[in-house]
């Protein structure tokens, strides 16, 4: 195992900068998703981790103690050097040898006794649930199963990093849930080092111990799932985490005792424990995120809320999306767990939950964070 350190890297393809003076700490044993939009500059960072792009000439990149870049120092390592598995949204597997021959063909290539390679390919084989498929060919196999077999014969080589490109991308929802769930066991018995890059944010937060969000080649925020999506470090983030998407509202911020008055609209919530940017005395723009789970909502005029009309009811089997119109014409979008009977231009009262509310300065920026 081992972990990853890139320093100021960057990459440029002639006018355009596709990672921007990276800095990225990836700890030893993670699981850290690299994700972000397409063009964010995920691939190339993975890409760059792995040999297959070199830098701008700045920086430097470490696996473990060694140094595999330096731009200063002139120092590359080639892939085939740097013990890392690849395992990329193409399966690649050869379709004319078995699921044991695949699996085996590195070890084979490195010159393994026939007697250590039946052994090492039946470890991974049971690791993975396909030791019945080890004689089977990949046209015989699901999706789910071509997947499996592509990370072991990656993993059968004990490589010290292991790198996912959108692994998932070909299959099913379903297939797709199920092998998330695999992936995630594999890690938590193999403890090996992964970087994984993926556009789908339910990848990232089911998966990762870490998730370094990405947006134009630029680290917007790199912190445990829960953190990106309860405490987004920008306006970026917050929108692009969370399904549905977050609510971003004007809204103004006034001291309060205790904490910070947010005043959304006709809806005023307190912030206990919050602090007003800069010291501030008076009231001061911002931008308020509410999440659609983060509301409360009544058929009937409750404490805290405001009104609102139904604009439609989107039922999704364990939950129901509404569109709430509010009197100034701003649009949310509500979640709720129960069935309330509403139905089109009902009336309806929503509040926000106050520990919930998050809120963003006019550069984006996650201000008021208790």
């Amino acid at each position: 195992m081992a972990s990853i350190v890139l320093k100021n890297v960057a990459k440029r393809f002639g006018s355009v900068t596709a990672v921007d003076n990276l800095d990225l700490e990836i700890e030893d044993g993670s699981f850290t998703t690299l994700l972000g939009p397409s063009g964010c500059g995920k691939t190339t960072t993975l890409r760059m981790i792995a040999g297959l792009e070199t830098p701008s000439n700045q920086g430097e990149i470490w696996i473990g103690d060694r140094c595999v870049y330096s731009a200063d120092r002139g120092d590359y390592l080639p892939p085939s050097q740097r013990k890392l598995g690849l395992v990329f949204q193409s399966y690649a597997l050869w379709p004319h040898l078995t699921v044991f021959d695949n699996i085996a063909f590195g070890l084979q290539i490195a010159k393994f006794s026939r007697k250590e390679i039946e052994k090492k390919v039946d470890q991974i084989a049971a690791v993975l649930f396909i030791g019945e498929l080890l004689k089977r060919f990949p046209n015989e196999l699901s999706g789910g199963q071509q997947q499996r077999v592509a990370i072991a014969r990656v993993l059968v080589m004990e490589p010290a990093v292991l790198l996912l490109d959108e692994p998932l991308s070909n299959l099913d929802a379903k297939l797709r849930m199920d092998m998330r769930a695999e992936l995630k066991r594999l890690h938590a018995e193999t403890k090996s080092t992964i970087v994984y890059v993926t556009h789908d944010q339910l990848e990232a937060l089911t998966m990762s111990t870490r998730i370094a969000v990405m947006n134009l080649g630029r680290l917007q925020q790199y912190e445990d799932p829960m953190s990106v999506y309860h405490h987004p470090a920008n306006t970026f983030t917050a929108d692009f985490i969370g399904n549905p998407k977050i609510n971003l509202m004007p809204a103004t911020i006034r001291p309060a005792s205790g904490g910070v008055t947010a005043e959304i609209g006709e809806m005023k919530v307190t912030l206990a424990g919050a602090e007003m940017p800069n010291g501030a005395t008076s009231g001061v723009s911002v931008t308020a995120g509410v999440r659609a789970e983060d509301f409360t909502v009544s058929a009937t005029e409750q404490p805290g809320t405001i009104r609102g009309s139904v604009y439609s009811v989107l039922p999704a089997g364990s939950q129901w999306y509404l569109k709430v119109k509010l009197a100034n014409g701003t649009m949310v979008t509500v979640t709720v767990y129960v069935d309330l009977g509403l139905d089109t231009d009902d009336p309806i009262w929503i509040g926000a939950v106050p520990e919930r509310v998050k809120c963003f300065d006019e550069s984006g920026t996650l201000i008021c964070r208790r």
